[in-house]
């Protein structure tokens, strides 16, 4: 294989999970993945998600001929919550170098939605050259737009749930919904020192302008997907180096409110 596998089960044997050394401290990764073509599709959830977030990638014929690999970031999904790592998105991104360091492919292309997105960033910056295309799914640049996502302050974990329930129950029967409703289950794997430690970082880099620097720097192709009832981030307005792509019916959670249109997108730019 590719990537070393550890800990596969004959009843799931699309989930596996590796051990990563970051920083001498050994870190269990949980991860999804389909050996197919020679190009891989690398995708990076958000805060408080998991690596479900990009489950119906693995249902879409448009991807068919892509190898596909989503993980649980350190301290979220079924992945370890080493006490010792700083969950930094510098470190999260650090532990992602480490984990794809092994593998043979030639061609990756980085999908990382909300904190993915900017860890995806960070990433793609360690080592340009490797990277074929870097997509931001409503990624956090740090600009503004409609999505409460773009906040200021860093919430506590329990505030982070009670705002969160208050606001599913406002998308009650909106297409809002599934993508909440989702959010919701996901944050139950979280660990809050990796939800409260994670979240106060990408607050501070993307208020210091850090993430959007290098986006707008990296070499490769960049593509930005933005859901049409939060509108693009104002900082995108004239970066004449990024394609911007509007998904109809979706909220922030893009992938999961509106897949088929997404993920049938995302397949045309990747094939260019």
């Amino acid at each position: 294989m590719l990537i070393d596998i550890i800990g596969a089960t004959p009843a799931d044997a699309s989930n596996y999970s590796k051990i990563v050394l970051y920083n001498g401290e050994k870190i269990r990764i949980n991860y999804k993945y389909r050996r197919a073509g020679k190009e891989l599709l690398l995708f990076i959830h958000g805060l408080a998600c998991t690596k479900e977030s990009f489950d119906d990638a693995w249902k879409q014929k448009s991807l068919k001929k892509y190898s596909l690999l989503s993980v649980d970031l350190p301290g979220f999904g079924k992945s370890g919550r080493p006490k010792k790592f700083s969950y930094t998105l510098d470190d999260h991104a650090g532990v992602m170098f480490e984990f794809i360091r092994p593998t043979r492919f030639k061609k990756i292309h980085l999908i990382g939605h909300s904190m993915g997105g900017a860890i995806a960033i960070l990433l793609a910056q360690k080592d340009p050259q490797r990277f074929l295309t870097i997509i931001s799914v409503d990624g956090c640049l740090g600009g503004t737009n409609n999505a409460p996502q773009q906040q200021t302050t860093a919430p506590t974990f329990t505030e982070f749930t009670i705002k969160l329930k208050s606001r599913l129950e406002k998308a009650k029967g909106t297409p809002l919904e599934k993508g909440y409703r989702l959010w919701y289950e996901w944050s139950r794997f979280s660990d809050p020192i990796a939800f409260q430690k994670s979240d106060e970082s990408l607050i501070k880099m993307t208020r210091s302008g850090k993430i959007a620097e290098v986006f707008f720097s990296l070499p490769m192709k960049k593509i930005y997907f933005y859901p049409q009832y939060d509108g693009m981030p104002a900082i995108l307005s004239k970066a004449s180096n990024v394609k911007t792509i509007q998904i109809s019916n979706s909220g922030h959670f893009i992938m999961n409110d509106n897949p088929n249109e997404f993920y049938q997108k995302l397949a045309k730019e990747i094939s260019q």
